[in-house]
C-alpha cells in the first residue's frame, strides 16, 4: 500500500483524483497541502481543476495562500527526475522571477492503494504577456519598462546557466506595481533546464510562433534554448511600444491572435521576409536592427550558433556606431568579411538586411497537366514493376536543349575557400612568399598579435578561437614565489606585475598571490549595465593567482562543501558570499599579513582591472573553461593559460564573488576602490564552466543574493591595504 507506483501501474482517473482531493487530510501526504481545502466548481461543488500536458491542477487554499496541486494522468517516466532537479534548484537559488514555492513530492497522494507524485506550486496572479500588451497599447513608457524588465529577467537566466525552454505569452505573468514598476514571473516549468539537466533530452520544442524553426535538431537541452524566443518577445514589446498599430495589423488576418504576439510560425520558415518583418524593417532604429537579426537567426541551421539577447543588443549598438566607410564596402569586400551568403547559409553580419532589399523572384506556375496512368489491375502492375529486358532498346535522340544556368549558392565551405585563396594572393603580392609559423609557439604568437577591438568578440573571430578551447596546459610546477611571511607593509605596497608571494595556510597548503600595481583603466563594456567609464586605482594590492581551491578551503575552514570533488586543486564551489567573507575573517585571524593589510574579496574595480591586465580584449579561448569545453564540470585551477599579469581562470571555471553590491555604475571618472552600500545583491564576475563565452567576458557583471550557494560559484582572495 505504500512506496512508489510499480512499473506499468495504471494512473488514477479524473474521478479518482477528485475523490482524493475532496479528502485532502486523508489522502494527500504533503504536510502543506494536507491542511488546505480545494476550491469548488459552482456547477456541481466538486474540486475546481485545470487540464494541460497530461496533468491536472487543482486550486488549493491553505493558510491564506493559494497553491496549485498538480497530478499526472499517465506515467511521467524520466520527468520525475526532471521535476526533482528543478524543485531542488529553484528552492536553492530562490530567484524572484520564479514562484516562491515549487516542490516536487514523489509520493505525495494516495489513490487506489498506491502513492503517486504531486507538484506543489504557488498560485501566482497576474496578466499573461499578451493581455498585458493588449491592455496598454499607447502607453509606450510602460511597455518600454516591460522590455527592460524582460531583458533583466533573461540576463538572470543566462547568469544561472538556465533556460526556460518555452518562453511565450502564457508562461509569463506580468504585474504592475504603483509607480509603474513592472515585474515578471515565469510559470510552467515542464521544460525548464537547470544546470543539472544540461544535455538531457528535451520534452518539448515550445510554441512554433516563438521558436527557431529547427530547434530540437539535437534533441538535447541547452542554455541556447531561449535565445530565439527571447529576441521574438523583446522585439515585439519594443516595436508595439513605438507603434501600437502593429498590434492590430499582425498577425495578418485570417490568423486570430491566441498566444501569438506579432509573429506566426510561418514567418520563420518563409523563403523571404514576410509582411511583419517588412513592417518592423520600415520602423527603423533599434526595431529595424533587431528585426533583421531575427530574420537572419531563422536562416541558421539550428540554435547552436545563436547568441543571447544582451549580445544581440550590444552588437546592434556597435552596428549603429559603425563608421560610414564600413557601410559603403563593395560586395567583394563584404564577401571577404562573410557578409554575403547563399541560400540557407547564415550571413556573416547579423544586421545584413540584403534579404529585405533583394527583389523576390516571380515563380511561373506549371500549366501542363501531369500525364495520368491508366487504371491497372494486379497483372499489369506487376508487369510494369518487372525489370527491363537486357537487350538494348533503340530510342530516338532528342535534340539537345540549352541547359539553364543557375547560380551556384555560396555555401560556407565555398566562401571559406575563396577567402583563403584571395588572402593568399594578396599576401604573396604584397610580401612575397612567406612560410607559415613553424612551431605552436610561433603560431600562438601570431594569433595574439592580431588586434582585438572593444570588449565584445566579433562573431567570426569568436568562432575561430573555438578550436583552441579544448586544450589545457600541461601540469607544471607553480613559479617560485617569495614567502609572504616576514614581508612588511612597505614591501607589499610596492607590488607590481610579475611579483609573486606565497602565503602558508597550514596543512602543507600555500596560497600564491600576484602583485597588482596602481593604475588607470577603462572599466565596462557594451552591456546595458556595463557603462564604460575611467577608473583610477591609487593603491597597489595582491590578488590570488587562482581561485581558492578545495585544498586551501579545507586548510582554513576544515571541511569541503563542493559538488565536484576528487582533486584538492579543483576550485571550491557551493560557497555563498557570506561563506567567502567568513573565510577571509578566519584567515585574518592567522596574522599572515603585516599591520595595515587584510584579506578580503576583491572589489569589482580591482577584479576587472586585474582581469584585463592592461588590455581591452575579452580573453576567451585558451584562458577559459566554459560550456564549450568544460564537459559540464569544474577543472583544476591553472590548467588554462594565464593572463599578462600571471592570473589564471579569471574567466570561466567558477563565478567569483566580489565585495561590492550590485548597483549601476557611478557617473564621471571616479578614483573608486569600493562599491555602493546600497542594494541587496552581491556581484559575481568571470562566468563559469556552465556558461557560454559571452558571460565570461571581463566586463560582464551579475548580481545575486549573497546567501546563495551553487556548484558554479566560488571566489578569489585579495590582500589589500586597510580601508580598501
Amino acid at each position: 500500500m505504500t512506496g512508489q507506483p510499480p512499473p506499468k501501474v495504471v494512473y488514477p482517473s479524473h474521478a479518482d483524483y477528485d475523490t482524493a482531493v475532496e479528502n485532502l487530510h486523508v489522502f494527500v501526504l504533503d504536510p502543506v497541502l494536507k491542511a488546505g481545502r480545494p476550491q469548488l466548481r459552482q456547477s456541481d461543488a466538486r474540486p475546481l481543476y485545470y487540464l494541460g500536458g497530461f496533468a491536472k491542477a487543482y486550486v488549493i487554499e491553505c493558510q491564506g495562500k493559494t497553491y496549485a496541486l498538480r497530478v499526472w494522468l499517465s506515467d511521467i517516466g524520466d520527468a520525475a527526475h526532471r521535476y526533482a532537479a528543478v524543485s531542488q534548484y529553484c528552492g536553492q537559488v530562490r530567484l524572484p522571477i520564479f514562484v516562491e514555492d515549487f516542490t516536487y513530492v514523489p509520493a505525495g497522494i494516495l489513490v487506489n492503494g498506491h502513492r503517486f507524485p504531486l507538484l506543489r506550486m504557488e498560485w501566482v496572479k497576474g496578466q499573461t504577456l499578451g493581455d498585458f500588451i493588449g491592455g496598454r497599447l499607447g502607453d509606450g513608457t510602460l511597455l518600454r519598462a516591460a522590455a527592460r524588465e524582460f531583458l533583466a529577467m533573461v540576463r538572470t537566466l543566462h547568469g544561472q546557466g538556465m533556460a526556460h525552454g518555452d518562453l511565450q505569452s502564457d508562461n509569463m505573468l506580468v504585474s504592475v506595481a504603483p509607480g509603474g514598476v513592472v515585474t515578471f514571473k515565469l510559470i510552467d516549468y515542464d521544460t525548464l533546464m537547470v544546470p543539472a539537466l544540461a544535455g538531457w533530452p528535451i520534452t518539448s520544442t515550445g510554441l512554433p510562433c516563438y521558436q527557431h524553426p529547427r530547434r530540437g535538431k539535437s534533441g538535447l537541452a541547452t542554455v541556447r534554448d531561449d535565445y530565439f524566443s527571447e529576441l521574438v518577445i523583446y522585439l515585439s514589446l519594443l516595436a508595439v511600444a513605438e507603434n501600437p498599430n502593429l498590434w492590430q495589423q499582425h498577425p495578418v488576418p485570417p490568423v486570430k491572435r491566441d498566444k501569438e504576439l506579432l509573429f506566426v510560425a510561418e514567418d520563420f520558415v518563409a523563403a523571404h521576409p514576410t509582411s511583419v518583418f517588412h513592417s518592423l524593417h520600415r520602423q527603423g532604429g533599434l526595431v529595424r536592427s533587431l528585426a533583421v537579426a531575427l530574420w537572419n537567426f531563422t536562416r541558421f541551421p539550428g540554435i547552436g550558433d545563436l547568441i543571447p539577447l544582451e549580445e544581440v543588443l550590444a552588437q546592434a549598438e556597435a552596428a549603429h556606431t559603425r563608421p560610414a566607410a564600413e557601410e559603403k564596402k563593395s560586395a567583394f569586400e563584404r564577401l571577404l568579411a562573410g557578409g554575403i551568403g547563399g541560400t540557407g547559409a547564415p550571413p556573416g553580419d547579423l544586421f545584413d538586411d540584403t534579404a529585405f532589399t533583394r527583389p523576390v523572384p516571380v515563380v511561373t506556375p506549371r500549366t501542363t497537366a501531369k500525364p495520368t496512368r491508366p487504371a491497372e489491375n494486379f497483372q499489369s502492375k506487376m508487369e510494369r514493376m518487372a525489370p527491363a529486358p537486357a537487350r538494348p532498346v533503340a530510342r530516338p535522340r532528342a535534340a539537345p536543349q540549352p541547359r539553364p544556368r543557375t547560380a551556384t549558392p555560396w555555401t560556407p565551405k565555398r566562401r571559406s575557400v575563396l577567402v583563403v585563396l584571395v588572402l593568399m594572393v594578396l599576401g604573396w603580392a604584397q610580401h612575397g612568399l612567406r612560410p607559415a609559423p613553424s612551431s605552436p609557439v610561433a603560431l600562438q604568437t601570431w594569433r595574439r598579435s592580431q588586434p582585438i577591438a572593444g570588449d565584445r568578440p566579433d562573431p567570426s573571430s569568436h568562432v575561430a578561437t573555438q578550436t583552441t578551447r579544448e586544450t589545457s596546459l600541461p601540469s607544471v610546477p607553480p613559479p617560485v614565489a617569495a614567502p609572504l611571511a616576514g614581508a612588511d607593509a612597505t614591501e607589499l605596497a610596492g607590488a607590481k606585475a610579475g611579483d609573486l608571494r606565497a602565503a602558508d595556510l597550514g596543512s602543507g597548503m600555500k596560497l600564491l598571490l600576484c602583485g597588482i600595481s596602481a593604475g588607470t583603466f577603462t572599466m565596462g563594456g557594451s552591456g546595458s549595465d556595463e557603462k564604460r567609464h575611467e577608473v583610477t586605482l591609487t593603491k597597489p594590492f595582491w590578488l590570488g593567482r587562482t581561485e581558492v581551491t578545495q585544498g586551501q578551503w579545507e586548510a582554513v575552514m576544515g571541511g569541503n562543501p563542493s559538488n565536484f570533488k576528487g582533486d584538492p586543486n579543483l576550485p571550491v564551489e557551493q560557497v555563498s558570499w557570506d561563506d567567502a567573507t567568513e573565510f577571509c575573517k578566519k584567515l585574518n585571524a592567522k596574522s599572515l599579513l603585516p599591520a595595515g593589510w587584510q584579506w578580503a574579496l576583491p572589489t569589482e574595480v580591482q577584479w576587472e582591472y586585474a582581469c584585463r591586465a592592461g588590455t581591452t580584449g575579452d580573453y576567451l579561448g585558451a584562458m577559459a573553461w566554459d560550456s564549450s569545453n568544460s564537459g559540464s564540470k569544474t577543472h583544476a585551477v591553472a590548467t588554462k593559460k594565464a593572463n599578462a599579469w600571471g592570473l589564471h581562470d579569471m574567466q570561466g571555471n567558477v563565478w567569483e564573488w566580489c565585495a561590492d553590491r550590485y548597483v549601476d555604475y557611478p557617473t564621471g571618472s571616479p578614483t573608486a576602490l569600493t562599491g555602493s552600500n546600497k542594494g541587496s545583491y552581491r556581484v559575481n564576475r568571470g562566468g563559469s564552466w556552465c556558461n557560454v563565452g559571452t558571460f565570461c567576458r571581463s566586463a560582464f557583471r551579475y548580481g545575486i543574493t549573497p546567501g546563495i550557494r551553487n556548484f558554479f560559484i566560488g571566489f578569489r582572495l585579495a590582500a589589500v591595504p586597510g580601508g580598501s
